[in-house]
């Protein structure tokens, strides 16, 4: 049995390189693509503002990367397993000689580790190689700006209490990202991408009106000792923890009881 999910791990692999590879090699040289667009751009904006152009380059930057990750991460998951619930294409998976669980694992392995770790690698990889190249223009990369502290930061006073993010890139941690995108691959049939990614910006949204709405409630000498210590930051961690374990267990299940 080992050597029957080795050898169905290593044909995930391979699949993927084969159908989502060129996708992935994009995505993760966007640093380039994006400074290369800005360059062009440079070119007809007025010498005066140059230097104000490029000054907010970083920026950019970040807000890019966390736009491209938090889609990536999502979209990816659906675009290599949301074919399992099709009439046509699923009927390759079910049949494949392999067990469920083993299924589930190498889904795991492929969507939740494997390709994000390989993507942000290359991603920080073509970052890098465009500060290195260009850094009178790109300023600071984007590795250096994640050693400047915390995710969440923390502002309290004696009348207000309130959370900031600074490292936004991993506000959602990628793990709890493409775990939403393995449940939203099976749960829907039609429309995967639009409908998870709305599902999961209402549930966001809902868990931001509930955190607000807690917070304003709670006593601030109460709240300053919770933040006093790292218990924010462990406490978010928690709770995607526990989601991405919710989203793991769905699509186990249905991978298991799916029907074409």
């Amino acid at each position: 049995m080992k050597n029957r999910f080795v050898e169905y791990f290593i044909y995930e692999l391979k699949d993927t390189v084969r159908n989502q590879g060129l996708a992935i090699l994009l995505t993760g040289i966007a640093p380039v693509i994006l400074f290369i667009i800005h360059l062009m751009f440079s070119l007809a904006a007025n010498p005066e503002f140059i230097t104000l152009y490029w000054g907010n380059y970083s920026y950019w930057t970040s807000i890019y990367a966390t736009v491209i990750f938090m889609l990536f991460f999502l979209i990816f998951p659906i675009a290599r397993y949301g074919r399992i619930t099709d009439k046509r294409k699923g009927t390759l998976f079910i049949q494949l000689p392999v067990r469920a669980g083993e299924k589930f694992l190498s889904a795991v392995l492929v969507s939740v580790i494997i390709v994000p770790c390989a993507f942000m690698a290359l991603y920080f990889a073509s970052d890098a190689l465009v500060h290195f190249a260009f850094p009178a223009k790109a300023g600071s990369c984007l590795l250096g700006s994640l050693s400047g502290g915390p995710v969440l930061g923390i502002e309290s006073s004696e009348t207000e209490n309130s959370i900031n993010v600074t490292n936004t890139m991993f506000f959602l941690l990628p793990f709890t990202i493409s775990s939403a995108g393995l449940a939203g691959a099976v749960m829907f049939r039609k429309n995967k991408i639009f409908m998870t990614v709305m599902t999961c910006a209402a549930l966001l949204f809902l868990f931001g009106w509930l955190t607000i709405t807690i917070v304003d409630d709670v006593d601030p000498e109460k709240w300053r000792a919770f933040i006093s210590g790292s218990g924010v930051q462990w406490t978010w961690a928690g709770i995607q923890t526990a989601f991405s374990i919710i989203c793991l267990t769905y699509f186990s299940m249905r991978l298991r009881r799916i029907r074409l």
